[in-house]
């Protein structure tokens, strides 16, 4: 156990002005006049001190070493790694300024507050902005993050590995001026930060916004900024600043593109404003998404998440865009698929649905195998309704290529707040399984209605829901809602979120660590083995793809991941999915479905592809 100093006994010593004191014994108190220019010097092992009426207060070692905060009107500050430990009462008069050996600053304010004037940091670190005016010297590969209504902040050394996070402000309303070595962000009249690159040959830093995010790139050149994501609220109208950009809008939401963009993604907009005649662009149906072309053969802009859009266009015209019965049409002509057609010889004539239709149904087809499917789906995505619709079907796509299953598999698509970092969640519905079926599934009491329909044909619940999929609307912004891209550094991608949850809703799923688990069992749960403590599963074609059991994730992993996720790093199916990554079905994966009883097209070759873990999958 380690010695701690004895609070009994305390050494007082007088500080005048003009006059310094050093300050390396535990239970000493430290006065000032309370003038000017006094100075203590703390070294290590100055513990369970108290210091008031002094303008300087000099620490051993880094900023970051020490905590600090306040008890009643005194400042307190701590360090374990310097054994230091000290109270201090401000000079009413300045207060007190109190300087780290690494060069840092922090001030002790009359009026009781803690501000820090300039801070140093070491490589590597997380660090959220305490306040207003203030310095940061970045040591590189940091991570900054800016709170609401800061400003005045200054930041030197950023470097490409390092983020600068200025979550208060919306990307649309800020602006950048560039002058010389520095770059200042400004929202309104007010700077919100300004980056000294003046020790940057060259760099591009992610910076990141309440509703976007994008990268400043620093060179011999000239510094910019390029946007890369938006969120737009309602109502708005904004002109794209650059090329590249991926726009999440609104039924109510006008996005302007200029003469000189290309490759704009824009998904879920009420009008899209093109900068040259209707008769200078071309179009075609790109799996759930319209390619716009110009001219001289240049993608300007993919939209996607479409109930209705209207295109505008510089001759004054103006275009209807909409999606109806699984076709993209504009003013009532199909746009096809595998062919740019110019407006007005888009293709035939198709009924139409008012937007906000509640159903789909489609089909896949896999092999030799065929895999139907609905959804429906109610207001509670809004106008991310489209753009959701389309992952999932891509999901679902992407499974059923897999699949020889009778029937169809019947969800109900709904969006509300989740729990903590939940992306999204799927619950089958499960009934008792049929006699003729007991066999088959391993002699389990429960089956989910797509095992039994996908094998007999036959629906258990007729025309309602197979399965209810959740979305967590609290993080929908965070998420690639485009199927045809990649997700962003920082963002999720839902179509892998969705494949995961469909494999749960199909059979992944089951009573172990309830109260039911003694008298009911999926055909999950009955090949769930226990091996010197841990849960493995043991289907045979499960064993034989992973070479012996396969390891699930354990019961500390908490309900909801417990047991029905399987504890492989990379895999679909694993319990949690990091920002940036996009997986698929894995062989694994689909010999697990195999052993689940959910038919199968005869040749599975398929690739298993993830990362690192980090947001929760349910």
């Amino acid at each position: 156990m380690a010695n701690t100093p004895s609070r009994s006994t305390k050494t007082t010593l007088t500080v005048g002005t003009g006059q310094s004191v050093t300050l390396s014994a535990a239970n000493t108190v430290v006065q000032g006049d309370g003038v000017a220019n006094e100075t203590v010097v703390v070294q290590n092992n100055a513990w369970n001190d108290t210091i008031s009426g002094v303008d300087t207060i000099n620490l051993p070692g880094k900023v970051t070493d020490y905590l600090v905060g306040q008890l009643g009107n005194k400042d307190v500050i701590s360090s374990v790694s310097h054994r230091v430990s000290l109270t201090d009462t401000p000079d009413q008069g300045s207060g007190t300024k109190v300087h780290f050996e690494d060069g840092s600053q922090v001030s002790f304010l009359p009026d009781g507050t803690v501000h820090y004037d300039n801070v140093v940091l070491p490589a590597r670190t997380p660090f959220v902005v305490p306040n207003s005016s203030i310095t940061i010297q970045s040591g590189g590969k940091d991570n900054i993050i800016m709170q609401p209504n800061q400003h005045d902040v200054t930041i030197k050394g950023l470097d490409s590995n390092s983020t600068l996070d200025l979550r208060g402000a919306l990307v649309e309303n800020v602006t950048f001026t560039f002058s010389g070595p520095t770059v200042s962000i400004k929202q309104g009249t007010t700077t919100l930060a300004t980056i000294d690159d003046s020790a940057l040959a060259q760099a591009s830093i992610p910076l990141y916004f309440k509703n976007g995010s994008g990268t400043l790139s620093i060179s011999a050149s000239g510094d910019q900024f390029q946007l890369k994501n938006l969120q737009m609220p309602s109502n708005e109208t904004y002109t794209l600043p650059n090329s590249g950009v991926t726009v999440i809008g609104n039924a109510s939401d006008t996005v302007v593109l200029s003469s000189v963009d290309t490759n704009e993604k824009i998904i879920g907009a009420g009008k899209v404003v093109l900068p040259g005649a209707a008769t200078d662009y071309r179009f075609e149906k790109s799996f759930e998404s319209v390619i716009v072309q110009d001219a001289s053969g240049n993608t300007v802009a993919t939209l996607s998440g479409i109930r209705q859009e209207t295109l505008s266009f510089a001759d004054g015209s103006s275009h209807t865009l909409t999606f109806s019965g699984g076709k993209y049409l504009i003013d009532g002509n199909v746009i096809p698929s595998g062919s740019f057609v110019p407006l007005g010889t888009t293709g035939t004539s198709a009924g139409s649905t008012a937007p906000g239709t509640s159903s789909a149904s489609t089909a896949t087809s896999g092999g030799t195998g065929t895999f139907h499917f609905t959804i429906a789906t109610d207001n509670s995505l809004g106008s991310y309704t489209q753009a959701v619709e389309t992952d999932l079907t891509k999901a679902l796509n992407d499974i059923g290529k897999y699949l020889n299953a009778q029937g169809s598999l019947d969800l109900f698509l709904t969006g509300k707040p989740l729990n903590g970092t939940v992306l999204a969640q799927a619950q089958g519905v499960t009934v008792s399984t049929p006699s003729s079926l007991l066999a088959a599934e391993h002699n389990a009491t429960q089956s989910t209605i797509f095992q039994i329909e996908s094998q007999t044909g036959s629906d258990p619940n007729g025309a309602s829901p197979d399965a209810t999929v959740t979305i967590n609307t609290s993080l929908l912004s965070r998420m690639n809602l485009d199927p045809n891209h990649a997700p962003a550094a920082n963002q999720y991608d839902l179509t892998t979120v969705l494949e995961h949850e469909l494999l749960h809703a199909m059979g992944f799923a089951g009573y172990l660590g309830t109260s039911s688990s003694a008298t009911l069992a999926t055909a999950f749960d009955e090949q769930v083995q226990f091996i010197n403590g841990a849960p493995y599963f043991v289907g045979k074609n499960s064993e034989a793809v992973y070479g012996g059991p396969v390891p699930l994730a354990p019961a500390s992993a908490g309900p909801g991941s417990a047991y029905y996720h399987v504890n492989v790093p990379n895999d679909l199916m694993d319990t949690s999915l990091a920002p940036g990554l996009v997986r698929t079905i894995s062989t694994l994966d689909v010999a697990m479905l195999k052993d689940l009883d959910i038919p199968e097209v005869t040749t599975v070759g398929v690739p298993g592809t993830a990362l690192h873990a980090e947001a929760a999958l349910a």
